[in-house]
């Protein structure tokens, strides 16, 4: 409704739904099975073929698709008849913008929300955010958020902080790599960070977790170097498996089938130098893969 008709509806008794239900399982699966028999088909097919990757379960994603786009709202609570409203009062933010964080942060005397390295000065009402050892200074701004990345940089109003969302759509129509991926990537066998990247190389930081094991892979654009800097790896390269240990360096030819692992007890970290003509995560060709991955 609109304003008008929203305060009509308020001066009447009439309740605001805040959106929030509280409902038993087996309730629930009832009233789908009565009012949203699709959704709960597609639901438990994505159970049924669900697999365990490490720690964590995924949905079967071939089923998951096939469920219906609907709210809750929608497929159940306007129409079942199993349902009562009560009044609250207690607060509540979803914090889904920088400027509901800034609300719900601890302030100082200026009204500034500060985090990380930053250093303010004749600036009111802010939020300054500095992940890392990037120092972010903000001189005699009121009202702005300025968050500081080590691969990008965010200012805005407090007030358009929502508008981001459209942003980060216009960064991937760009192909921008910033708005999907940060610099510092996880992955089941441990993580990797990009130190540097130019028109035919890219630095790499990677460390392997104990007893983790990348996959079975070749490139086709680029060949690579690996220095141990910290543990013991086991590099596989066209079938032959050898032990490098800290501040020895493996080389791995373009297109070898080629694979690296941590055989040790400690965390193995060792610095990649890709060089080639395109070093995108995409030009990896998994032949096999422990974590039941097809992509990078």
């Amino acid at each position: 409704p609109d304003a008008a008709r929203a305060a009509g509806l308020i001066a009447e008794g009439a309740l605001w739904n805040g959106g929030y239900f509280l409902f038993r399982a087996d309730v629930m699966l009832d009233e789908l099975e009565a009012y949203a028999p699709a959704v709960l088909a597609a639901a438990r097919a994505a159970v049924a073929t669900a697999a365990r990757d490490l720690d964590f379960v995924r949905l079967g994603e071939a089923a998951f698709a096939q469920a219906p786009q609907i709210s809750i709202d929608y497929a159940v609570m306007e129409r079942t008849e199993r349902a009562g409203v009560l009044p609250v009062s207690f607060p509540w933010s979803d914090i889904g913008t920088w400027g509901a964080l800034w609300e719900v942060s601890p302030r100082d005397g200026d009204g500034n929300a500060l985090r990380g390295r930053v250093a303010v000065q004749g600036t009111r009402n802010s939020l300054v955010h500095s992940s890392g050892e990037i120092l972010t200074t903000v001189v005699g701004l009121d009202d702005v958020v300025v968050v500081t990345t080590d691969d990008a940089v965010l200012v805005t109003s407090r007030t358009a902080g929502a508008e981001v969302k459209g942003l980060v759509e216009a960064l991937r129509r760009r192909a921008e790599p910033e708005a999907d991926a940060h610099r510092l990537m996880y992955r089941p066998w441990g993580s990797y960070q990009r130190i540097d990247i130019g028109g035919r190389f890219q630095v790499k930081r990677i460390t392997v977790k104990p007893g983790g094991r990348l996959s079975l892979q070749k490139h086709y654009h680029r060949a690579e170097h690996w220095v141990v800097v910290r543990g013991t790896a086991e590099v596989t390269v066209d079938g032959v498996v050898r032990l490098v240990h800290e501040n020895e360096a493996a080389y791995l030819p373009i297109g070898c089938v080629h694979r690296l692992a941590n055989p040790g007890k400690i965390p193995l970290e060792l610095i990649e130098v890709q060089v080639g003509s395109y070093t995108g995560e995409d030009d990896i060709i998994r032949i096999e893969d422990v974590y039941g991955r097809d992509s990078a």
